[in-house]
């Protein structure tokens, strides 16, 4: 049976993850900000996911003003669900074993490849152009960290 969601619960489970994203940054962010090669990269990786929470937790509040924009569309929620098993996993991975830095960098292309935003623009289908605005927007921003992201894989391997 397809778990169904309302817009509003959507809305929910990104913040949540963008969040948890932001979180897994800062905890790179102090294992690995004394590494030269790498300065302050974690650090605004955590401070754009946290921007991407703030953004979503305005629409939340502009669904309180003016909840008709939104509409009462529900859509299928399992792929942010799995999402949020997925990241279950890898913090419990950070958590429980020494990681370097370029085990870090392939978890975080991992998450920007495979695992968030990426998955809001398959499941999204809004009356909001606004809220569809910000989804695309997050699934730029994804793609550019990834491509970031891979080119400091690449660095770091030489």
């Amino acid at each position: 049976m397809t778990e169904k969601s309302t817009v509003k619960k959507i809305i929910i489970t990104a913040i949540e993850i963008e969040k948890r994203l932001a979180d897994i940054y800062r905890d790179f962010n102090k294992r690995f900000s004394a590494d030269d090669r790498i300065g302050p990269f974690w650090h605004s990786m955590a401070e754009e996911e946290a921007t991407h929470a703030d953004f979503l937790l305005n629409e939340l509040a502009m669904m309180k003003v003016t909840p008709e924009s939104f509409g009462d569309l529900t859509i299928g929620i399992e792929s942010l669900n799995k999402t949020q098993e997925k990241i279950s996993e890898i913090e419990d991975r950070i958590k429980n074993t020494d990681i370097t830095l370029i085990e870090a960098v392939n978890i975080a292309i991992t998450l920007e490849n495979e695992i968030v935003e990426k998955k809001y623009a398959s499941i999204i289908n809004l009356k909001s152009s606004a809220l569809k605005k910000i989804f695309a927007e997050l699934t730029t921003d994804t793609t550019k960290h990834a491509e970031t992201l891979s080119l400091l894989s690449r660095r770091l391997k030489k």
